[in-house]
């Protein structure tokens, strides 16, 4: 089966902020929370079933290194 990664449009927003932030913090750790957010993408897409839900539609993982997201 395949599966794909979704986003609503305000996580994407509250992403954008997340971001800004880092970079703000310090040059290129925006960049590297992308990277994160990217890494945790291709878990739930390789192995869903891993991750537990968090309703009957939707499962949950946290990122290792960003915990603010």
């Amino acid at each position: 089966m395949i599966y794909e990664v979704l986003f609503q449009s305000e996580v994407l927003s509250e992403m954008t902020e997340v971001f800004e932030w880092h970079q703000e913090q310090k040059d290129g750790l925006g960049y590297e929370f992308i990277e994160e957010i990217e890494a945790c993408c291709k878990k739930l897409n390789d192995d869903p079933q891993r991750f537990s839900y968090i309703n009957d539609l939707y499962r949950r993982i946290k990122t290792d290194r960003f915990r603010t997201f």
